[in-house]
């Protein structure tokens, strides 16, 4: 009985297909090749890498300028608070940035190590010797420098 329902039914309809048949994908500007995409993250690596050395380097000058502050306030400290010897403290100062002005490197030198020998014969007081040698060294690291 069933067989006989379903000889009734034309089925030739039915095999057809009504859906509609889409282009293919063309590329947009968004797609891009593994070539591109490759490209683009090796060039996100170099940027990282060159922020993070910038932030070093700015970390570097930043503790640079903590150093030279600390060496100008021991300066301060020194003239204002060492009475007895304020003098020679001004003396040695002078001596000191005398190295910046030196012409060359050997006169820098030179100048230096008179002015730590100075320091040793002056002063006993350990504080006080290690702030001036402290600044003279710095100036005459900052003066190879340049």
């Amino acid at each position: 009985m069933k067989d006989d329902f379903l000889k009734n039914i034309d089925f030739s309809s039915l095999g057809k297909s009504v859906i509609p048949q889409l282009p293919p994908m063309l590329p947009t500007h968004t797609e891009l090749s593994l070539d591109q995409i490759n490209k683009e993250l090796e060039e996100n690596q170099v940027l990282k890498k060159e922020s993070q050395e910038a932030q070093i380097e700015s970390l570097k000058v930043l503790r640079n300028i903590e150093t030279n502050t600390a060496y100008l306030q021991n300066v301060v400290e020194l003239l204002n608070v060492s009475n007895d010897n304020q003098s020679e403290i001004r003396n040695l100062i002078t001596d000191i940035f005398n190295i910046a002005a030196a012409k060359d490197k050997k006169e820098a030198d030179s100048l230096y190590r008179k002015t730590i020998n100075k320091i040793g014969t002056v002063f006993s007081d350990v504080e006080t010797i290690q702030k001036l040698v402290g600044l003279a060294t710095a100036i005459i690291g900052i003066y190879n420098k340049i």
